[in-house]
């Protein structure tokens, strides 16, 4: 996870967690966002061709 491109990064706190929740629920821009970029780290980084030259 890339903190602010594929997702947010909480400290290990259950208020900053919470903020972080509440702020992806008030913006479904982020939310897209994140989904999107995700998606491509996923397809870009992780298939067999990736694995395979690792």
């Amino acid at each position: 996870m890339v903190d602010n491109n594929t997702g947010l990064s909480a400290e290990y706190d259950k208020n900053d967690l919470a903020d972080k929740i509440q702020k992806l629920l008030a913006d479904e821009k982020l939310m897209e966002k994140f989904g999107k970029n995700g998606l491509k780290e996923i397809k870009e980084n992780y298939n067999w061709d990736s694995i395979e030259k690792k």
